[in-house]
């Protein structure tokens, strides 16, 4: 292939920028032509004692391009004439500006890539400074692209991607990318030309709007950041001289791909100053309005790109071409556009809002007004989107965690059932081994941009991590119990009563020391915790809050809790424990709840990621739960009730200590119920369904154990509480107490059938049949009348009052 014959304004071919177009010559409008430059030095002949020049190639910002012929190397060549003089027009500081364009010119010179135009000389004792570049023989990108399928546009697309990644890994911004700026050789070989040279370069650009209404002229102005009206970033004409980043450059792969897509430019106007207002003010038209057939993954990759906020598109190329890649591969992308995340965002406040108006008009109740809600909502904050990739069940999602769950199945069973097979070395270090080797891949995936597929590996060594390190501390004997003690309040130590007392009989056969489970716990935190900053997934903060369990039940083992004898206050004991771990877990919270809610409030829901506050509140409830019903069972009396019932009355005290605990329970409800948030709402649901229990159940016991010879009492009190329960669930909506009060009065009603009495006498057996259908009927019956006599008797009680306050005589 050879390159085209060129115009002076048209340097394609030549691996060097052309005068940049105004977007009039974009949508094919016609521009007033330069002025003829002024005759150079290098018009007549060899330059330098080395090239020859052959003919002028074209016309830039910065000066012209020949082509010419490196006699000492026998190849064809592109030399740039830079012009050291600023030129009418142009702004100041253009010999600043010629330095900074050498400097940057030396340094490419430097960076080799196959997809790269290679700077190969910088002349600059020459009375005209030039640089010398690589002579592509080449057509442009998007007449390589135009009889391509989509496929193979791609592939050429990502191999662009490539030659840009590698630019921008050596720290070099292009600036104007555009396809007229890629050449695609014979081979297929895209080779990115005029790479980081327009910097200084003043490049045809939009002036700024305060400008650009003083002037006539519709030729393209002027900036710092060069760049071409339709590919360039709208922040490199913001007027303000704002240096183009590496964003700027994927802004204009966004627009190229955009064009492979669509076959036309994501804005189309008739003056650059038009085409600002666009790029900047409004979004893109969605590729698929004019391609029905764009894929919807390469949609949102091209929009996210596109984004005019550059902080919301990919930061380089190099996360780009990662999208791309996944796209080709057949798995999610990650890309987020704002432009679909915002028309979802109002299309789920539309839900919302429509939510709350059928509830007020009595098409849906309010409990499901707001679980729809909580549900919307929950969709409208997402974690990060490579987070909610890595959960979609695709081929290599599957295979990694299937993977590490085999990993994590080797270092325990595997490692349990052959324990006496291993030598020595590979049960103390082959599973730290593993795990930090996964911990490395983890870590590097994640910062080479493979986020989502980084997340396996990362959960699997957290969860490989405190297995290693116990069945290291297992084979060393670290921590054991001879450097803490006797032994003799092991959890796992053997131990025997003789008329000594309690003492070790055996080690524990585990292996597992209280400060060696203590030591794993306590690190395990760690290690999550570090995670969870790191990957920034809430998953992790799931895994600290069991490392925090963990730690603190080993705290109280390595105290010596478990110290003999083992009796009831010895369970008692641990449930005490765990009361003010369940209060500062629940504390934490709730204030962690209220702070993401107000964060939300300030973000938007559609912003804001989803809350770590969901794993400290569950936790707190199971504690609450757990020690307060220990304490009820073993040491009822904790809860002060010696005052009420007399000693020697176990049933009686137990029944009564966990009603304390219900009531306590209810309390830590309400409290949940008070403040905002889907964290703590779910958390006082799932404590709901249990409290009721702990009201009715001890009721049941008292009634069996006929506690005091009051059991038809007891039962009688189960009927009342369990009605009430029904009814009180009206008040707050809590379906769970609804739930509890059918299930107990249907408990309640079983037992009414082995009281002595009604066992002696059929004529009872068909008086409670019957009577449990009267009474069902009536209630039913009265449901249905009561509330329209009380509406009847209101109806006439507000006419009463309307009457009162006519004049008399009646209504005029």
């Amino acid at each position: 292939m050879t390159g085209r014959d060129q115009s002076p304004d048209d340097t394609q071919g030549f691996g060097l920028t052309a005068p940049t177009q105004s977007l009039g010559d974009i949508a094919g409008q016609t521009t007033p032509s330069r002025p003829t430059p002024p005759p150079s030095t290098l018009d007549l002949g060899a330059v330098a004692d080395r090239y020859k020049i052959e003919r002028i190639a074209g016309e830039g910002g910065m000066g012209r391009v020949f082509r010419a012929f490196d006699t000492r190397l026998n190849r064809p060549v592109a030399i740039k004439l830079l012009r050291a003089k600023a030129q009418p027009g142009s702004a100041a500081g253009d010999s600043a500006a010629l330095r900074s364009v050498i400097a940057e010119a030396r340094s490419m010179a430097a960076l080799n890539h196959p997809g790269l135009c290679r700077v190969i000389d910088v002349v600059t004792d020459a009375p005209e400074p030039f640089i010398v570049m690589e002579w592509i023989e080449g057509i442009s990108l998007k007449a390589a692209w135009a009889p391509m399928t989509l496929d193979e546009r791609m592939s050429l697309y990502r191999k662009v991607l490539e030659a840009i990644t590698a630019a921008h890994d050596a720290g070099f911004v292009h600036r104007d990318l555009k396809p007229d700026n890629i050449l695609v050789r014979a081979g297929g070989e895209p080779i990115i030309v005029d790479f980081g040279l327009s910097s200084g370069g003043h490049t045809g650009t939009v002036r700024h709007a305060a400008d650009a209404n003083t002037s006539s002229n519709t030729h393209a102005e002027t900036n710092t950041s060069g760049g071409t009206p339709g590919y360039s970033a709208p922040e490199q004409f913001s007027g303000d001289h704002v240096e183009a980043s590496r964003s700027a450059d994927v802004y204009a792969l966004g627009v190229m791909l955009y064009e492979m897509l669509t076959g036309r430019l994501p804005f189309i106007a008739s003056t650059p100053l038009e085409w600002l207002n666009l790029a900047r003010d409004t979004d893109p038209p969605l590729p698929e309005t004019f391609a029905p057939e764009c894929p919807t993954d390469l949609e949102r990759i091209c929009l996210c790109a596109m984004e005019r906020d550059p902080a919301r598109r990919y930061p380089t190329a190099r996360e780009l071409a990662a999208d791309v890649r996944r796209y080709a591969q057949g798995e999610g992308v990650t890309a987020r556009p704002s432009q679909l995340a915002n028309q979802f965002a109002a299309q789920v406040e539309s839900h919302v809002a429509a939510a709350g108006q059928w509830s007020r008009l009595g098409l849906v109740s309010p409990a499901e007004a707001e679980a729809l809600t909580r549900f919307l909502r929950r969709l409208q904050r997402p974690e990060s989107p490579w987070i909610i990739d890595s959960r979609r069940l695709t081929h290599a999602q599957v295979g990694l965690y299937l993977g590490g769950w085999l990993l994590i199945i080797g270092m325990t069973i595997g490692f349990w059932r052959s324990w006496a097979d291993l030598n020595v070395a590979t049960r103390a270090m082959l599973p730290g081994v593993l795990s930090m080797i996964l911990l490395g891949f983890g870590v590097w995936m994640h910062r080479s941009g493979h986020q989502r597929s980084a997340l396996p590996f990362l959960i699997t060594s957290s969860l490989g991590f405190p297995v290693a390190l116990a069945l290291m501390l297992r084979q060393t004997g670290w921590l054991s119990a001879s450097d803490v003690g006797d032994g003799t309040a092991e959890l796992f130590a053997r131990v025997r009563d003789e008329a000594s007392g309690w003492i070790v009989a055996e080690p524990p056969p585990s292996g597992l020391f209280n400060l060696q489970i203590w030591s794993v716990m306590l690190t395990w935190l760690v290690f999550a915790a570090a995670l969870r900053f790191f990957a920034k997934a809430s998953a992790f903060s799931a895994f600290a809050v069991v490392a925090l369990l963990g730690t603190w039940v080993a705290t109280w083992l390595v105290g010596g809790g478990l110290t003999p004898p083992r009796d009831e206050r010895t369970f008692a004991m641990i449930g005490a424990w765990f009361v003010p771990l369940a209060i500062i877990l629940g504390l934490s919270g709730a204030v962690l709840s209220n702070s993401e809610e107000k964060l939300t409030a300030i973000l938007g829901h559609h912003r804001a990621r989803r809350s770590d506050s969901w794993p400290l509140l569950i936790a707190s409830t199971l504690c609450l739960v757990l020690s307060l019903g220990l304490i009820a069972y073993f040491r009822p009396t904790w809860f002060g009730l010696p005052v009420f019932v007399p000693e020697g009355e176990a049933v009686a005290r137990r029944a009564v200590a966990f009603t304390c605990s219900g009531l306590c329970q209810l309390a830590l409800s309400w409290y949940l119920a008070l403040g905002p948030g889907t964290s703590r709402t779910s958390a006082g649901k799932w404590l709901r369904w249990t409290l009721p229990s702990h009201t009715l159940a001890p009721l049941i016991i008292l009634h069996v154990d006929d506690t005091w010879g009051l059991a038809r009492m007891w039962l009688a009190a189960v009927f009342v509480a369990s009605l009430l329960l029904c009814f009180v669930s009206v008040w707050k909506q809590w379906k769970p107490f609804f739930a509890n009060g059918l299930v107990y009065f249907a408990i309640a009603y079983f037992h009414l059938f082995d009281d002595p009495a009604v066992q002696k006498s059929p004529l009872l057996h068909h008086v409670f049949t019957i009577g449990i259908f009267v009474i069902g009927l009536g209630i039913m019956l009265l449901a249905w009348w009561l509330p329209g006599k009380i509406d009847g008797q209101r109806l006439n009680a507000t006419l009463r009052r309307v009457r009162t306050r006519l004049p008399r005589g009646g209504p005029r």
